[in-house]
This record gives structure tokens, sequence and C-alpha cells, in this order.
């Protein structure tokens, strides 16, 4: 603690010469944020889960969140999914996306490359929202692999601004 202006405040950095207390968990934590930055969120599940779970590499949609006056928008890429396998639940903070895509070719052909095709592929996607939307009013469409879904931001959420007057002091 150091003292300025007579108050008592933390300093960010310390003074050169002067002893740190160490703490692996903020280093392991930061290091982690740093690794998920680069590799994805998969970089939590690990090889371990992949190796558990019926799919050889857990499933995750890419997608785009971006808010418009009095919307978030979600575009959602699902290529190779028939629109009657997807199933979207809303509630006020998340948006949840379910999945289910059958192979897009038989497992007995011969197969120049492989990327995504040959299995089925089932998912399970929450995403939390960057602000409050009315979940009765959310409309989505399906088109060309692109899920579209128009989120109405509630009235609760909605930044209202009040004028104030200012009087001399």
């Amino acid at each position: 603690m150091v003292k300025l202006n007579g108050e008592r405040t933390t300093r960010l950095r310390p003074i050169e010469g002067e002893y740190i207390r160490f703490n692996p968990f903020e280093e392991l934590t930061a290091m982690e944020q740093r690794m998920e930055d680069l590799f994805g969120p998969r970089f939590k599940s690990g090889p371990l889960e992949w190796a558990i779970l019926d799919e050889p590499y857990p499933y995750e949609p890419a997608v785009d969140i971006i808010q418009t006056e009095g919307y978030i928008e979600m575009f959602v890429a699902l290529p190779g999914f028939p629109m009657e396998a997807i199933q979207v639940d809303a509630a006020p903070d998340t948006i949840t996306i379910v999945g289910d895509r059958e192979p897009l070719y038989p497992e007995d052909v011969v197969v120049h490359t492989q990327e995504w095709g040959v299995t089925p592929v089932k998912f399970r996607a929450n995403y939390i929202l960057p602000t409050e939307v009315d979940p009765r009013h959310v409309k989505a469409t399906f088109r060309n692999g692109v899920l579209h879904l128009q989120l109405p931001i509630s009235e609760t959420a909605r930044v209202k601004t009040v004028p104030v007057k200012v009087v001399p002091a």
C-alpha cells in the first residue's frame, strides 16, 4: 500500500528492488488465457476429452455476433445441416443451438482428402449474449447453410438518456 494525497492505494507496478509475492496460479491463468486466445475454445477441452467423446473432435460452428440498432444478430455457419435438424432455444441472456447432421458421403468410398464430411455430427452450443434480449420475438432464418438470428434487445436493457439540468454551485 502507498499513500497518495493522504489516501491509501495499491501500486500496479512494483518499485525496482522491491520484493513481489509470487503467485503461480496467476501465471497459469494468464498462460491458459493466452493459449485459448491462440488455439480457440478447443484448448480447454484437450485431446483426452476428444478421445472420450463419440466424435473425433467436438464440433463448434463458426459464429458472428453483432449488435445493430435495437437487435443482437447472430450468423451461424452450419454447412451440410438440414434446416429440420437445427433447434434454437432462446433465453434473455443466452442462446442454445442444437444440430444433427448425417455423414455427407458413405464410408466405403475412396477418399482423397478428408476434413469434415465423413462422420455424423451432433452438437450443442451455448452463447452468452452481450445484452438482455426478448426471447419471445426472436426471428430465425436459414439460407445457404447459414442460420441468421435476429434477437431484439429488451426494453429494460436499452440505454435511456435523461437530460440533467446543470446549475451554478
